[in-house]
């Protein structure tokens, strides 16, 4: 589960499309690729179709042919590895509709020099010294 989340992660960054709010679909649709490999293992074991035994209203068993239970696991796994691929847009028909992230803005010097402590302003030679003012000739 943990490479097909990287692999995931690492496609949608080279597509600049991830986001912090994407990691929750990514984890749905690697839980739903692990489902869809282990149903895929219990279906190429026993078949597609199987033999399963069923009462009758007598109680006499018999023997029915069905669609074996793990491939509807198996198509629900598909099924929401399909809506989170779509969420996330990896697919042809929904590429176009996320909207890439934008790229951090490469620092300058200019913007260096006004984030520094040396551009911090210095007092303006008109400003009051307010340790200056008598506080006892203060009208309120």
């Amino acid at each position: 589960m943990k490479s097909t989340f990287k692999r995931i992660v690492k496609l949608l960054e080279t597509r600049r499309t991830c986001t912090q709010g994407d990691a929750e679909i990514i984890r749905l649709f690697c839980v739903a690729v692990d489902r869809q490999k282990r149903a895929l293992e219990h279906i190429t074991a026993e078949g597609e179709i199987c033999a399963y035994t069923r009462l009758d209203s007598n109680g006499q068993p018999h023997e029915v042919w069905k669609e074996n239970l793990w491939l509807k696991v198996c198509t629900d796994a598909e099924k929401l590895q399909l809506a989170a691929l779509d969420r996330l847009g990896l697919t042809p028909l929904n590429r176009g509709k996320i909207k890439p992230t934008k790229e951090e803005p490469k620092p300058d010097a200019d913007a260096a020099a006004l984030f520094s402590r040396a551009a911090e302003q210095q007092p303006l030679d008109d400003e009051i010294d307010l340790n200056s003012i008598d506080e006892t000739k203060v009208v309120m």
